[in-house]
C-alpha cells in the first residue's frame, strides 16, 4: 500500500473512533444529568 493511502485510511479511522467516543460520552453525560435532575426533584418534593 502506498504511504499517502495508508495515512488517509488511518486518519479517517482515527477521526471515526474519536467521533464515536465523543458521542458515547455525550450520551452518558446526558443520562447522568437527567438522573441527577430526577434525584434533585425527589429531594425537593
Amino acid at each position: 500500500m502506498p504511504l499517502p493511502l495508508t495515512t488517509l485510511i488511518s486518519g479517517l479511522s482515527g477521526v471515526f473512533i474519536v467521533m464515536t467516543l465523543l458521542m458515547m460520552m455525550v450520551r452518558l453525560s446526558s443520562k447522568l444529568a437527567i438522573a441527577l435532575e430526577k434525584k434533585q426533584e425527589k429531594q425537593e418534593s
